[in-house]
């Protein structure tokens, strides 16, 4: 199994059937397949799914419409599962397949074979809805693309 660096993953595991392999330091987003436009990909669907329903929910010429606040008071963990898996089914097998050949995991079998992910050709990948533009859409996806994703807690001195 090919593990990233993180300090959550211990080399001190001990497993029979599987030979643990740890990346070299900085080199996760060069060859990891989830970094090659996978999450992006699961990212738009997912965010995709979220703004239609959000807007579904608060359409001023539905009955039952909702403020964003009040949708926002409403969503469960549980309908966020939902979205997650449907985000999921929507990702295609070649965007997958073409991930692993870009992270150097899939031998070419054909000279310069065309890489077709949403990343790689511009694409959004989703269906937009009526009113929101592709370039639109994208900065809502990136809104949050420059956070941190991971924190290196210092202890915190005693009182």
């Amino acid at each position: 199994m090919l593990c990233d660096n993180c300090a959550a993953h211990s080399d001190g595991v001990r497993l029979t059937k599987v030979k643990l392999v740890f990346m070299l330091p900085n080199t996760t987003s060069l060859i990891q397949p989830m970094d090659q436009g996978i999450i992006a990909n699961f990212k738009r669907h997912y965010r995709s799914l979220f703004l239609r329903q959000l807007m579904t929910a608060i359409d001023p010429d539905n009955e039952s419409s909702m403020r964003a606040l009040e949708l926002s008071k409403k969503l469960t963990l549980l309908d966020c599962v939902h979205m997650a898996k449907e985000a999921w089914g929507r990702i295609r097998t070649e965007t997958i397949v073409n991930c692993y050949r870009r992270a150097s995991f899939v031998k070419e079998d054909c000279a310069g074979a065309a890489d077709s992910t949403p990343a790689a050709t511009g694409e959004t990948g989703v269906d937009l809805l009526a009113g929101v533009t592709a370039d639109e859409f994208s900065r809502y996806v990136a809104v949050d693309s420059d956070l941190p994703v991971l924190y290196i807690l210092a202890p915190r001195p005693c009182a």
